[in-house]
């Protein structure tokens, strides 16, 4: 998985639940396999879509960049911008 990928997902993850992300509790390499993720976001002109599930949450990413978190798009991985959000 690039290295950056990989950040974004767990910066989303940790934006989401409001805490660092040194305080998640679990590594993202347990819960996805980084080759097939890798080679999924070096495919430019596919459309795909990715989810698993970690401790805390559900995560989808796609192709166009979205990075949701149990349904709310947290990131975008391909412009690395964070998304407001509103947990009320």
């Amino acid at each position: 998985m690039r290295e950056e990928l990989t950040s974004d997902i767990i910066e989303a993850i940790a934006i989401y639940n409001d805490v660092c992300s040194s305080e998640l509790g679990f590594t993202l390499y347990d819960h996805v396999d980084p080759d097939a993720i890798n080679s999924l976001s070096k495919r430019s002109n596919s459309v795909w879509t990715v989810s698993f599930r970690v401790p805390t949450n559900n995560v989808t990413i796609d192709s166009r960049g979205n990075i949701l978190v149990d349904g709310d798009q947290v990131l975008n991985w391909k412009e690395n911008n964070s998304i407001c959000l509103d947990t009320g």
